[in-house]
């Protein structure tokens, strides 16, 4: 007998969903398929019509009650993916990648993933510590923490210049004269201790994994009883800065957040009109500083996420900084204009958005030491 061999025919999907079928892509008629998956899309399937021979097998009851279909995954409003396609398209670097690379070889593609995204998490080699929280006085001495502070200030403040280095060091020492009376300045110590080791040692150690729990443990039982203060707004933005470099996106992303709702709060922000009175006495150059550095956080953050910014009314952006002999903070924060002007919910001027792009480009910028010979 002869064996008669047929290649195997190409399985398609019986149904595509509405987003690859807009899209003319692969879908594989999972709930969610796997390219809404891989692509963030919000997966819905359009209803057919029954063919006019199967209605006359139903029976009367049949066709009196269609099937209900309870399943928690089906979309019953109208749905409307675009929004967050759109959003995530927009500005995500993930999502470039992506289209680029299906549009050079779809077969192998890269997922949707946010590469390069920092150094990584910042574990022991060793076995793990107990979770045990210690007063940061206890961490290590005062003279290894002014070495870390030091550290901070060298290769980080230059391009996030939001804190008093003479200030900070006088209350530092302050702080070890009454080792007894914590309070939340310690979440500033910490922060910037824990950058120090970031920036000092390219393994973690104990001492910068303890600083880290001592900042978090701090901030989290902190106790807000009226306008927050700058120690408080300083601990979340080092904070949103130690897990922009060691943690997850979406991690940074709510730590960002938070600052941002604080900083509104606090009524530093420059439309905020609280009902409160002010308590937080700071120079207008550095205030300026950490209201910027807060939202060139969450803006960049929640663009590369294509998830929602924490915005304000006006949404009005602080004056830049004061420009400062080897400080970068400046220029940093000088792309937050561009940056916002893309947002996917505002209207494009593409002439206005040339402007600014020309005037981008004819800055004098220059190399922050940060990027040279940090780790």
């Amino acid at each position: 007998m002869e064996a008669h061999t047929q290649a195997p025919k190409r399985k398609r999907a019986r149904l595509a969903c509405k987003p690859c079928r807009e899209r003319k892509r692969k879908c594989d008629g999972g709930d969610p398929c796997t390219t809404c998956t891989e692509w963030g899309y919000q997966c819905y399937y359009e209803a057919r019509r029954r063919k006019s021979h199967n209605v006359h097998h139903l029976s009367p009851d049949a066709s009196a009650s269609p099937p209900m279909h309870n399943d928690p995954g089906t979309i019953t409003a109208e749905p409307d993916p675009s929004g967050m396609v759109r959003r995530l398209e927009a500005n995500s670097g993930a999502a470039f990648v992506r289209k680029l690379g299906l549009k050079i070889d779809s077969a192998k593609a890269p997922k949707l993933n946010l590469f390069g995204w920092n150094i990584g998490a910042r574990q022991l080699s060793a076995q793990p510590l107990a979770s045990s929280v210690f007063p940061v006085v206890e961490i290590t001495s005062l003279d290894h923490i002014q070495a870390l502070a030091q550290r901070y200030f060298q290769k980080i403040d230059p391009c996030y210049g939001f804190l008093d280095q003479q200030l900070f060091f006088e209350r530092l020492n302050q702080r070890w004269q009454s080792p007894l009376l914590p309070d939340i300045f310690d979440s500033v110590i910490a922060g910037v201790g824990a950058l120090g080791c970031l920036f000092s040692q390219r393994n973690a150690t104990i001492t910068e994994i303890h600083l880290v729990r001592t900042a978090r443990s701090t901030l989290d039982m902190h106790h807000l009883s009226g306008p927050p203060s700058i120690d408080l707004l300083n601990g979340w933005a080092l904070r949103s800065i130690y897990l922009r470099m060691t943690d997850s996106p979406h991690s940074t992303w709510m730590a960002s957040s938070t600052l941002m709702h604080l900083l509104e709060a606090s009524g530093l922000h420059p439309e905020s009109h609280s009902v409160l009175p002010p308590s937080i006495n700071i120079d207008p150059d550095l205030q300026r500083r950490l209201v910027g550095v807060a939202h060139h956080l969450n803006v960049w953050t929640s663009f590369d996420l294509g998830l929602s910014r924490v915005s304000f009314q006006k949404d009005d952006l602080p004056l830049p900084p004061s420009p400062k002999a080897g400080d970068y903070t400046a220029e940093v924060l000088g792309l937050l204009p561009v940056s916002l002007s893309l947002d996917p919910g505002r209207a494009k001027d593409e002439a206005d958005l040339a402007t600014t792009l020309g005037k981008l480009l004819g800055r004098n910028s220059h190399p922050a030491p940060v990027c040279h010979g940090a780790m």
